[in-house]
């Protein structure tokens, strides 16, 4: 546990900042309500989901057509549609990586996001979605599926940032293996850009969990909590961060990556909401 957190660690360390621009990767920035078009195949070319079937896209779907599941939502994506990016404001992806829409099986819905990345290191497939935020608090919710096998490499998931030229602090969550590390990206200068654990957990492989992020700038210092499947394993943690502004984007999908074997796991359910 803790040398695979050390492991972890240091790849946030030596990555790019994860709000460097898409620039180069095979995409578009896509205007609010535009459908967009799909981003190509599984690295491997299938389409089989979670549970190794195969299928068309899942059922056609508004953006955010996920009945009480999206109620009160400032963002929500359930990926029940035939295109890929819905509301998402950017999406791309650098060579031999894939965003695709595959079907699922344990779930609500018919479709989720599959993410696969290249072996090379700096290999990306990202979503990202520009949001306002006038309150004090932010929460990213999804589920997660990753598969037994997942090669043991630091991957840049889910993330809740400030991007606005300037600052670039930031919470997200690091896949390494069977780990899951919740990390800070804390902005200090044009130059530097510093990565630190601020929680870190064993999951099961190989099914659905529900994953939570909630960042508090109520307080000073402010704080993060995580957990997943309803399990803490980030209570309130302090934050060196300053986050002197709102957050204004959620990214998506996967990031920076280091070099290994491809992999590829399952995202879907993903909601923001901005709390009092």
């Amino acid at each position: 546990m803790l040398v695979a957190g050390a492991v972890a660690a240091s790849a946030l360390a030596s990555s790019c900042s994860l709000t460097t621009s898409l620039d180069g990767l095979a995409g578009q920035v896509v205007p609010e309500g535009d459908g967009g078009t799909d981003a190509g195949g599984d690295a491997d070319g299938s389409s089989s989901g979670p549970d190794g079937s195969s299928g068309a896209d899942g059922e056609a779907g508004a953006q955010g057509d996920g009945g009480d599941f999206c109620a009160g939502a400032l963002f929500c994506d359930r990926f029940e549609r035939t295109t890929l990016v819905g509301d998402w404001t950017t999406q791309g992806t650098s060579a031999g990586s894939s965003l695709t829409l595959v079907p699922t099986t344990g779930r609500a819905g018919a479709s989720g996001l599959r993410v696969s990345l290249a072996p090379e290191e700096g290999t990306r497939a990202v979503l990202a979605k520009d949001i306002t935020v006038s309150t004090s608090r932010v929460r990213l919710a999804f589920s997660l599926f990753n598969p037994v096998g997942s090669a043991m490499r630091a991957v840049n998931g889910p993330a809740i940032l400030v991007n606005d030229g300037v600052t670039q602090d930031g919470i997200l969550l690091v896949l390494y293996g069977d780990h899951l590390v919740l990390a800070e990206q804390q902005f200090v200068n044009s130059a530097q850009v510093l990565y630190a654990e601020r929680g870190m957990v064993n999951v099961i492989a190989d099914r659905w969990i529900d994953v939570v992020m909630e960042l508090d700038r109520t307080s000073s210092p402010r704080k993060v909590t995580a957990s997943y499947d309803g399990k803490m394993f980030a209570d309130r943690v302090t934050l060196q961060a300053a986050f002197a502004k709102a957050p204004n984007l959620v990214f998506f999908g996967s990031g920076f990556a280091a070099a290994g074997s491809a992999v590829a796991f399952d995202l879907d359910d993903v909601r923001i909401d901005a709390l009092p």
